[in-house]
Formats: C-alpha cells, structure tokens, sequence
C-alpha cells in the first residue's frame, strides 16, 4: 500500500472536493428538513409587519417559527411551521399580533372546528393583521368626501364669531379654571385620603349588603302585613273613634247629675267627719256586746246563757253552804 506522499495528488483534491460537496449537501437538506413540525400556510392581506423567524402561538404558547413570506397574486402568503402534536382543525384562524413595544410581531392560531385544516392551508377570510394606518387613511378619505365643507366652514366661522365677542370673558374662565387645578393639585393627597376612605365605605357596605337586603326584607314583610291588615286596623280607628264620641256625649248629658251626687257625696264625707269621735266609740262598745252574742249563738241553732247573777250571791252562798 502506498504512503499519502507518494499517492497521486489530485486522486486527493477530488476526494476532498467530493466530501465537502457532500457535506454542504447534508447540512443544506438538515436545515432545511423541520423534525417534528408540520408545514402550513396562510394568506394575509398584508403582512401586518410579521417577519420570517418570529414566533407562531397557540393561546400564548409557543408552538413554531415563520419559515418564509412571499407575496402572492392578491395577497401575502405565510409559511410557518406548527409541532406536529397541535391539532388544527379545519375552521382553525390566524391573526398578526404585535408582540412587543419594540416592534417585534406573532403569527396568533385559534384552532376551530373538527378534522384537518384542508391542504394545510389558512383562506385569507380566516385570518387578520393590525389595523394600519393605510386602511384609517382609505377609510376615512371616503367620509371626508361625503362632509359638507362649505356648511363646516360657516360653522367654524359662527364659532369663531361668538369667541370674538365674548373673548374677555375667557380669561377670567381660564384662570378660575388653572385656580381650581392650582386647589386640586395642591390637596392631591387629601383627595387621595378622601377616595380611600369613599373606598373603604364602599367596601363595608358592600360587605353588610346582605344584612341589608335581609332589613328590607323584613320591613317590606311588615308593611305586606300591615297592608293586609289595612281594613281592620280601619275598622279598629272608626270603632274608637265612635266610642270616643259615645262617651264626650254620655259625659256631657250627665255633667248636672255627675255635679249633683259629687256634692252629695262630699256632704256625705262631711257629716262623716264630723261625727267620727261618736262613730269610733259607739264601734268600741258595740264590739263586746257582739262578740257575747256570738258566743251565745255559737253552739248550735239555739241560745246559751247563765242566769247565775239574777239570784243575789248571799242566798247561793247559802244554799251551796260555801257562806
């Protein structure tokens, strides 16, 4: 076998040349060969600022890359790839979304409907990009042609009339308005304590909301029974009312006769007092006498009583020969 010096030189430079040929060939066909990702496409009406490489997200999770965008007969047509385990279904949409201040931007997905997204592929009415400032210009060029500007101009001159002649009160209007900023911004954190405390109150009726709906319940309760007692308690109030009248004309009839027995009465009590000291003596005896009578009559139905003292004590004396 013979040494690499003595092998023919070119025999090398071709067997090099060969391997870096297929080499590049491999890494060519390695980075252009997506593992695991399926391919896609979507039709946008412009492409809303997205650029190759950025990001494609499922509810916010990333799911794949913007392989390419080309510009087609009528509109811009993205290829992206997807992770093969992501289902889309065949009413699946996509939007253009700005991603960050920056300016950086991401293919949104929405999978819809069932089965597959048919020849892998996004119709344009199925897909959206930001609002840009070409589409505010078209439409709004449309509604200024159908303005009035010879009625808007009078209007701006009738405006500008009326600020003419009341210009010197603007500036006393515009200085109690600073004035009033001035008050404002000066109280700012009073204002702020005063909001807090609107919030607190806010929050503690709100927290005692239920006792309150439970007290207006219950007084809308007590006023349906109230209401249901509506009559009876009227009957109640025209029932006192007549017995109240009854008892005005009863004391009226009867004021000569109520004066009359009044002043009887007091005589009465006069005549009373006046013989108080007779009564409570003739009270005093009468009380024996009626105790004896008592006694006499309480044994049976009949009347017990001594006659001893008829007899004069010196003849029982000396009969019983006790003398």
């Amino acid at each position: 076998m013979k040494s690499l010096s003595q092998q023919d030189p070119r025999r090398i430079g071709f067997a090099a040349l060969g391997a870096l040929v297929v080499l590049a060939v491999v890494v060519t066909v390695l980075s252009t060969v997506h593992w695991g990702e399926r391919s896609y496409t979507a039709h946008l009406a412009n492409t809303g600022g997205l650029r190759a490489g950025e990001d494609v997200q499922v509810a916010g999770v990333l799911v794949g890359r913007v392989r390419s965008i080309t510009l087609g007969p009528q509109d811009v047509v993205v290829e992206f790839g997807v992770d093969s385990g992501v289902q889309l279904g065949r009413d699946t949409t996509a939007a253009v979304r700005v991603g960050t201040l920056l300016g950086t931007h991401y293919l949104a997905l929405d999978p819809q409907g069932s089965g597959d997204l048919q020849n892998d592929t996004i119709a344009s009415d199925r897909t959206s990009v930001p609002y840009n400032l070409q589409d505010v210009i078209d439409s709004a060029s449309g509604i200024a042609g159908k303005l009035d500007a010879p009625g808007i101009a009078r209007a701006l001159t009738a405006v500008s009339d009326a600020m003419e002649g009341s210009r010197t009160e603007f500036g006393p209007a515009l200085k109690g308005i600073a004035a009033a900023s001035d008050v404002i911004a000066s109280r700012s954190n009073q204002i702020g304590e005063l909001l807090t405390a609107a919030r607190g109150l806010v929050h503690e009726v709100n927290a005692g909301s239920g006792d309150l709906v439970q007290l207006l319940i219950q007084s809308t309760q007590v006023l349906d029974e109230i209401r249901t007692r509506r009559s009876e308690i009227h009957g109640l109030l025209v029932k006192t009312t007549a017995l109240s009248d009854s008892v005005i004309r009863t004391v009226g009839t009867t004021d000569q006769e109520l004066s009359h027995a009044l002043s009887s009465i007091n005589e009465v009590l006069a005549t009373l007092r006046r013989q108080d000291r007779t009564l409570r003596s003739g009270i005093s005896l009468l009380g024996p006498a009626v105790r004896y009578l008592a006694n006499a009559f309480g044994d049976g139905p009949w009347l017990s009583g001594s006659i001893d003292s008829v007899v004069p004590d010196p003849l029982v004396c000396k009969q019983k020969g006790t003398c």
